[in-house]
């Protein structure tokens, strides 16, 4: 893959304690069909309140992916390729620093 060949296109983000609150009504211009995609130790902490937070609502969370060891293209594209990703509406990325 040459770099100057692709793009990534990352049209919103949400930080915070209380952010949990707010993901029904952020997303849901978005579609239904989640798919979750983060370090193990960022899952762990994040998962359960996330579903907490849709517990109710059209969400609906289709999968979850650990993202791998490093955070590179290739890993993008890994997970990109994945049957799962293709049917999610959207993807929660959990985590932060080098995932």
């Amino acid at each position: 893959m040459r770099l100057e060949n692709y793009e990534m296109h990352l049209p919103s983000y949400s930080i915070g304690e209380k952010s949990y609150s707010k993901i029904v009504d952020v997303c849901d211009d978005y579609g239904q069909k989640v798919l979750m995609i983060g370090g193990k130790k960022a899952l762990q902490a994040a998962e359960a309140k996330i579903r907490r937070a849709i517990e109710g609502s059209s969400l609906e969370i289709i999968g979850v992916e650990i993202y791998g060891h490093d955070c590179t293209y290739a890993t993008i594209e890994r997970l990109r390729n994945l049957e799962i990703y293709k049917q999610a509406d959207m993807v929660f990325a959990v985590g932060g620093g080098k995932a």
